[in-house]
């Protein structure tokens, strides 16, 4: 057999492979772009979430006062590189 042969039932089969799938496929894809969307549709920062304290520091980055949150608790926002 030619190798010119072949290709008319390749065709052939990917066609009916498509249609017997295409509800499938699409709804792969569906998911897909839905759990996309959702990461990356704009949100709040995460230091947003929670209320912070006040850092007051001196010329030198030194702390000199930490204040209380509004939730009466200590917490100061440090980026994951600090951490």
């Amino acid at each position: 057999m030619s190798a010119r042969g072949d290709v008319p039932s390749l065709m052939i089969a990917l066609k009916r492979w498509l249609y017997r799938w295409q509800n499938g496929i699409a709804g792969v894809l569906l998911i897909a772009a839905f759990l996309a969307g959702c990461r990356w549709w704009p949100h709040q920062a995460l230091a947003s979430y929670k209320p912070n304290s006040i850092a007051v520091l001196d010329e030198h980055g030194r702390l000199l006062r930490l204040t209380l949150a509004k939730d009466e608790r200590f917490r100061l926002w440090a980026p994951f590189d600090a951490i």
